[in-house]
């Protein structure tokens, strides 16, 4: 057994081969590699099934995977794998040449701050396909128990899809290709397993190379995101991760496939992907690169130290305080969000207006890098009112000795 844990500030990630676990994480079981738990600050269960895990290596695919002839379909699970510690951010996991496909591969774990993982995953073929020309890999990462088990997708339209297939294999879909490449694997002439998911196609198709569902109770988005298009093939079982009895809720696999089309001895594969693991509670979530503002917003006016915190707050800011900068009343009526110099705010039909101090006062800031200027106006402040108490039991003094 073998495990690492890699942490940024919001995330902490433990790698491990596919040996069972021990201590801390004995309920791991032999077979199962790659992140064993994924969790975060703001959700503390493992995003993933503990007993199993996630962007685990499955299948290593050649148009005899899934035949009675084909042999053990998990050979991934059954091969001996190394893991080794390259940094504090990453590890890398090592599988040498498996003895029915001829694999040999690479797959690095990088942690990126706040809340991101990278895998690159390399491999070597030492032996040709035993049928056919094509050759490929996948991955699956067992959800534990969400409230929704769908994963969503992008199709060529620009419409955002939903992949919820009613069953594992057997014709459900559960394959999504891209636009550019037919959905087929595998040669027609043969009889495959009717559960293979590999061969259960959805007539839909994406466009974008990424997916995404909410693990958990929906405040956590988990984003995942690829450096190809044709080669990649989203794929989703609603029941893969088995059942979690406690919630009686069946766990879903958000998995995906890398197809090889020309492969033969010494071909060299090689895949990116990123995973976002990131609190959205407001359930709204921006996958597009935002269009530069028209008009100036409050966060246009604020600068944010560089620091530990600083893509936090940058984030932060971007979210809370897009509020359009407008000069007068009527331009604070025709804005959905907007506020003026003076302190009238307007979101939605909500308006706001703090009277009790001035906007300008720096004894009311709760915002800057320093808060030399508040500390020196509230001492200020304080001097005025000590004076004040002292004028105060002069004049008590005075009455009391006439």
């Amino acid at each position: 057994m073998a495990h690492e844990t890699l942490r940024t500030e919001e995330l902490t990630v433990v790698v491990g081969d596919n040996e069972d676990g021990t201590g801390e994480h004995s309920h791991h079981r032999a077979g199962y590699n790659g992140v064993w738990s994924l969790t975060s600050v703001h959700a503390p269960d493992n995003c993933f099934v503990p007993s199993v895990s996630g962007l685990n290596l499955e299948h290593l695919m050649d148009e005899l995977f899934m035949t009675e002839e084909g042999g053990e379909i998990f050979e991934p699970r059954q091969h001996p794998m190394q893991l080794e510690r390259l940094s504090d951010t990453s590890v890398r996991l090592l599988q040498e040449t498996s003895p029915l496909t001829g694999v040999s591969s690479s797959t690095t774990f990088t942690v990126r701050e706040p809340h991101a993982i990278d895998m690159t995953f390399e491999a070597t073929l030492t032996k040709p396909p035993r049928a056919g020309k094509a050759f490929g890999f996948f991955w699956a990462s067992y959800i534990n128990a969400p409230d929704s088990p769908a994963l969503q997708f992008v199709d060529p339209d620009g419409i955002w899809c939903c992949l919820n297939p009613d069953g594992h294999g057997d014709d459900s879909g559960n394959t999504v290709c891209h636009a550019g490449v037919d959905a087929i694997w595998g040669d027609p002439r043969q009889e495959y397993n009717k559960h293979s998911l590999t061969h259960s196609f959805s007539q839909r198709r994406f466009d974008q190379p990424l997916m995404f569902g909410r693990p958990g109770d929906g405040s956590m988005l988990y984003a995942q995101m690829f450096d190809q298009q044709q080669p990649v093939r989203l794929c989703m079982s609603p029941s893969g991760g088995g059942l979690n009895k406690e919630r009686r809720l069946r766990n879903p696999a958000w998995d995906f496939q890398y197809i090889i089309d020309e492969a033969t001895v010494g071909t060299q594969c090689s895949l990116r992907t990123r995973v976002v693991y990131h609190r959205v509670p407001e359930r709204q979530v921006r996958l597009q690169p935002e269009p530069p503002a028209a008009h100036l917003r409050l966060v246009d006016t604020l600068e944010v130290e560089p620091g530990r915190f600083e893509t936090f707050l940058e984030r932060e800011l971007a979210r809370r305080a897009d509020h359009r900068c407008v000069d007068s009343l009527a331009e604070l009526l025709e804005a959905d969000k907007a506020v003026t110099v003076e302190g009238q705010v307007r979101q939605g039909s909500r308006h706001e207006k703090d009277d009790r101090s001035r906007v300008d006062d720096p004894r009311s800031w709760i915002l800057g890098r320093s808060n030399a200027r508040k500390v020196e106006a509230l001492e200020a402040a304080l001097d005025e009112v000590r004076a004040r108490l002292a004028g105060l039991d002069r004049d008590v003094e005075t009455v009391e000795a006439r």
